[in-house]
């Protein structure tokens, strides 16, 4: 359950709040077997600076006070953690048996049963589980697996890049490619999280003569996130040269067969020592 409150509580609503959160702690503490609470504070994005985080304590704590501080209302909280709440939990345990008629308790925690087998976290809406691996959204997943494979090569290609650069003293990498690529990890963090929308895919083919990782180009496009990739078309030119790199993410070599799309059928591939490659042209 989160719990969010406004920043800087005014002194004359302190009381009006402390009362309503109490109150709705109360109602959550009749599903639970002692009278010890563990309620995380917060929701998504709660906390993306150390202003809203020290506004969210400060409120907080002046609740924690005024209901602390008032032996009438029965009750007290404050700040904890897990190991904490846990180690209360124990001592209760330790004093008072809180089992359930023809209930086998834990090994852990005498008076609290143990759950064994598969969980799913929750349902969003219609049995759409969101745990399970194969179970739903596939098509969102395998979007998924291609932008962590693909933030994988980005990630060697930019250290690689820049110990050439430190080797060569040349131009760092530019700031710009930096800042997408932070951009597109945050965005598969927050699609993971399943409240988020992929919105950044960074694959590699570079129609460029030189090779700064900043001008690299998609080899696949999407006109949407929700639709399938197509592939890029290289415009070649007579009497011209283009370049496509393939990076491999994965710890050891391998060989597979790769397409490239053209715009011409007379083009001749060739490798990094200018020697023919074996290619087959088929028009599509």
């Amino acid at each position: 359950m989160g719990q969010t409150s406004s920043a800087n509580q005014p002194v004359e609503n302190i009381q009006e709040r402390a009362l309503k959160l109490l109150d709705q702690y109360r109602k959550k503490l009749t599903l639970y077997r002692t009278n010890t609470l563990l309620v995380p504070l917060g929701d998504d994005f709660c906390y993306i600076s150390i202003d809203d985080a020290e506004a969210q304590f400060q409120s907080y704590r002046m609740l924690f006070d005024y209901i602390n501080s008032n032996p009438s209302l029965n009750a007290g909280a404050q700040f904890g953690t897990l190991d904490g709440y846990f180690r209360t939990l124990r001592g209760k345990a330790d004093r008072i048996n809180y089992s359930l008629p023809v209930e086998v308790g834990s090994d852990q925690i005498g008076g609290f049963p143990s759950l064994s087998g598969d969980f799913f976290t929750y349902a969003d809406r219609q049995q759409d589980y969101w745990s399970g691996y194969y179970i739903s959204r596939p098509f969102f997943k395998a979007i998924d697996r291609v932008l962590e494979q693909t933030l994988r090569a980005v990630e060697i290609m930019m250290a690689s890049w820049h110990t050439y650069c430190q080797r060569a003293q040349r131009e760092k990498l530019a700031t710009g490619f930096a800042y997408k690529m932070t951009t597109a990890m945050g965005n598969l963090v927050l699609f993971q999280h399943h409240d988020g929308l992929l919105k950044y895919f960074l694959v590699f083919a570079n129609d460029k003569s030189d090779h700064n990782p900043s001008q690299f180009e998609s080899e696949k496009v999407r006109s949407k996130y929700d639709v399938q990739p197509v592939f890029k078309a290289i415009n070649a030119r007579e009497g011209t040269s283009q370049y496509v790199e393939f990076s491999n993410p994965l710890e050891q070599s391998r060989e597979e067969i790769e397409m490239l799309i053209v715009n011409m059928p007379d083009v001749t591939i060739l490798d990094s020592n200018w020697t023919c490659v074996r290619s087959q042209a088929s028009s599509e």
